[in-house]
């Protein structure tokens, strides 16, 4: 439910309460007049009543009863209440207010009822109850529809924030603009606002120039000590001892280049410094790469049986999807067991690699975190299927790595 339509409810939830509540007391008050209205006419007509006894002159009102009481009768007490008196033209009930009082004249004590119709004072009661329940319900019509409107002109520099937040890119140069608000609260939160995007970029391009300077600038050094061994190598009448130690500091400075290439990539994705704008053929890419893989397998022993059950197109980078792919095969190749074939199928929902190696104790997604081996004396570097997580995650993928004794299955669900 919507912000506005939330506090427009609880608007017209508390107005109906109070008008409601508000009904309930005029009920109340208007009773309580009408009665004393019509029970003052009764007194002014019985005032009347007596006057015209003590002149002894007849008593013309239709409604008026007056009768003598014996001096040892019961004193009649002074009561007001109301009665039903069947009227023979309408031919039913009508609603009267009845007065009894005693009155005494010249010594003669006299008992007078008095009737006086409640039917008008009724109709005039419902009338005035029909109009204030017009009114009540226009004004919580029209106070729905204007505190909906007035919310939405209060409220809206917060859904301006909200959609600069929404829209806001790290990787724009400029930052995010917000517009000023006249009301307290509101600008505060932009003044947070601005500042926290301007502390989110600042990092961004830190971080962003940290890795790229890393990146580069350890390349040019390794490139350098890679090079020198090499010419080291080609000296003649070295030792085998020394040969064996030069080979071993290059192959830790390759694994440094692979760490350092890798680590790179990774802060590059968290980082979306990637497009995902490519129209990505997934069964070309993988056959490109077994076609490069050829060589390697055939001299491994291995085969590779890619199983297309569709040719799907999907949307994303096609450089990252490559390194995914290359991951992939890589590893399963490099831990994979002779004579047991590497089973690659595609459909339109999902990718999948499945070979079989040497059974794993523990939890197989533990393998797709960084730097996290099966055998920790391995040349790798521990990132590839990390990278392979990264670059699923950066498109929206599901990874789920299977592990069932020897039979290793990874599937990718686009």
């Amino acid at each position: 439910m919507k912000l506005i339509d939330h506090t427009a409810r609880w608007f017209l939830g508390a107005s109906a309460a109070v008008f409601m509540l508000a009904g309930g007391l005029l009920f109340l008050l208007l009773t309580v007049i009408f009665r004393e209205e019509i029970d003052e006419q009764l007194n002014l007509r019985a005032a009347r009543a007596v006057a015209l006894l003590s002149h002894h002159q007849s008593i013309t009102d239709p409604f008026a009863n007056v009768e003598p009481i014996t001096a040892s009768a019961p004193r009649v007490s002074t009561t007001y209440r109301d009665t039903l008196v069947y009227d023979e033209v309408s031919a039913e009930n009508e609603p009267y207010r009845l007065l009894r009082k005693e009155a005494t004249i010249e010594g003669q004590r006299y008992e007078i009822t008095l009737l006086a119709s409640r039917l008008e004072w009724e109709d005039l009661f419902q009338a005035l109850l029909l109009v204030f329940g017009f009114v009540i319900l226009l004004l919580l019509v029209v106070g729905f529809f204007l505190q909906k409107m007035v919310a939405r002109r209060v409220w809206r520099p917060f859904f301006q924030y909200l959609q600069s937040v929404r829209t806001f890119s790290i990787k724009q140069e400029s930052p995010s603009f917000f517009e000023k608000s006249a009301i307290a609260e509101f600008e505060e939160l932009r003044q947070a606002l601005t500042q926290l995007t301007e502390q989110v970029q600042r990092d961004y391009l830190a971080l962003k120039n940290f890795s790229e300077n890393m990146a580069h600038e350890l390349q040019t050094p390794l490139a350098i000590i890679q090079t020198r061994l090499d010419q080291v190598l080609q000296e003649e009448q070295l030792p085998s001892e020394t040969v064996a130690r030069i080979v071993s500091v290059r192959q830790a400075a390759e694994r440094i280049t692979r760490l350092s290439r890798g680590l790179a990539l990774l802060a590059r994705i968290e980082n979306t410094q990637f497009e995902r704008e490519d129209m990505i053929q997934p069964q070309a890419v993988i056959a490109a790469q077994i076609e490069l893989l050829e060589e390697m397998t055939e001299a491994k022993g291995l085969k590779i049986n890619f199983l297309r059950e569709t040719s799907p197109v999907l949307k994303g980078n096609l450089y990252l999807f490559q390194i995914l792919i290359s991951n992939l095969m890589g590893n399963a190749l490099r831990y994979a067991t002779v004579n047991y074939p590497l089973e690659i199928t595609l459909n339109a929902a999902s990718l999948s690699f499945q070979n079989h190696a040497k059974p794993y104790a523990g939890n197989p997604a533990a393998l797709m975190e960084r730097f996290v081996k099966d055998n920790p004396a391995s040349e790798s570097t521990g990132l590839g299927l990390s990278l392979v997580k990264e670059i699923a995650a950066f498109h929206g993928w599901r990874v789920v790595y299977l592990i069932e004794g020897e039979v290793h299955r990874l599937e990718i669900h686009f």
